[in-house]
């Protein structure tokens, strides 16, 4: 229950009123993947602040919090007071249903509401939801008009509850890359209420036990840096290539650990700035790493039946390429703009690897593989723009 005004009716920026600089969350920890504090203890419950909103939020709320000293951590048992890093940056990324414009606008289904909610509720707890879900079609919904408030909210928490957990196991299967191509994931979390600057304390759909109902997420390693989408702008041009050719192999190696990203984008990598250090006190020479984020829409090739089905599901969706064709002509568009012709070639070109259309070996935690590869044409993607 709220014991203020309800957040919801903040049509015009849903999720401002709850996820706003400087609330704090109540988080539940149902699993540490990496332990964050520096005792010996593992807090089953933590709170963090928001220091900063990542908006526009999409399918997913993404913040950046600090987790607060272990003084003010919820916890009744010795064992779990530990202390936490002060004002370190984290990432935290939640799967609010309530506030997911996309999908309701997309599969025209209404915006969330308290009635809806407890509708949600007695459908689940009611035995209604499995009987459901093994026929439900989320690409159908804006087309069917049988289904009724209770089945199209069950429906988008279905989505979000995987979408949630594509992201746990592709971090669970990337542990070996996290920390250099891809960020730590330090918890998977549950949030189970949000207390505002004022005062007021906002409850959650769900109990941190129903999986099903309760807001997931997931916490992960803040990754200072810009978008690949603004590389012209954030990297001189003599470093375009190096950025570019390392964007490409992320993406493949990620690929190697058997995943299919249906969401890449060059809004969907973050390239870290390191400086150099030198022996004589200058500032060094900036570095640029690629890092990858954003495994909400993943497939895995364990749940392909055949070595050629998974090819073509590769080759279709041409990961490698989304990244590569976009960015030597967002690169080339760029210099365009600019009215000013390269003398010689361009400054990088993406070379297709076909790798999706050739047995080639692949190097995965130590251990060489064949695998099938196929590098398909994929259509220049909206991270363009």
């Amino acid at each position: 229950m709220s014991t203020c005004s309800p957040a919801y009716q903040d049509t015009t920026n849903p999720g401002f009123s709850l996820y706003h600089e400087g609330n704090i969350l109540h988080l539940y920890i149902r699993d540490w993947k990496r332990p964050v504090h520096s005792d010996s203890g593992t807090p089953s419950a933590v709170r963090a602040r928001i220091v900063k909103a990542i908006r526009p939020f999409t399918l997913s709320c993404v913040l950046q919090v600090v987790l607060l000293p272990s003084e003010s951590n919820v916890s009744s048992d010795a064992e779990d007071k530990a202390t936490l890093p002060p004002e370190q940056p984290f990432i935290l990324k939640l799967y609010d249903r309530r506030f997911d414009q996309d999908t309701r606008e997309d599969r025209k289904i209404e915006p969330w509401t308290p009635v809806r909610e407890e509708a949600l509720v007695s459908f689940v707890r009611g035995g209604q939801l499995e009987a459901f879900l093994s026929t439900l079609d989320l690409w159908s919904l804006a087309t069917r008009e049988d289904l009724d408030e209770a089945q199209k909210e069950a429906a988008i928490a279905y989505n979000f509850y995987k979408m949630h957990e594509s992201e746990v196991s592709v971090y669970e299967l990337l542990q070996g890359l996290q920390g250099r191509h891809v960020p730590i994931m330090y918890a998977d979390v549950r949030l189970d209420s949000i207390e505002t600057e004022s005062g007021c304390h906002e409850s959650l759909p769900g109990e941190v036990d129903d999986e099903f109902l309760v807001v997931k997420g997931i916490l992960i390693e803040y990754i200072p840096g810009f978008l690949l989408v603004d590389l012209e702008g954030q990297a001189p041009e003599s470093a375009w290539p190096s950025v570019c050719e390392q964007a490409v192999r992320v993406i493949n190696r990620i690929s190697d650990y058997g995943i299919l990203n249906r969401d890449i984008c060059l809004k969907n990598v973050i390239v870290r700035p390191k400086r150099s250090s030198v022996d004589t006190g200058g500032e060094g020479e900036v570095h640029y790493d690629v890092v990858a984020i954003d495994f909400a829409l993943c497939d895995f090739r364990k749940d392909f039946g055949s070595e050629e089905e998974w090819r073509e599901k590769k080759r279709s969706q041409d990961e490698e390429g989304a990244i590569g064709y976009v960015l030597e002509r967002k690169l080339t568009l760029f210099k365009k703009g600019k009215k000013k012709k390269w003398k010689g070639p361009l400054p990088w070109q993406y070379k297709p690897s076909m790798r999706y259309d050739k047995l080639v070996e692949a190097q995965v935690d130590g251990e060489t593989s064949e695998i099938l590869g196929g590098q398909g044409t994929k259509g220049e993607s909206e991270c363009l723009k």
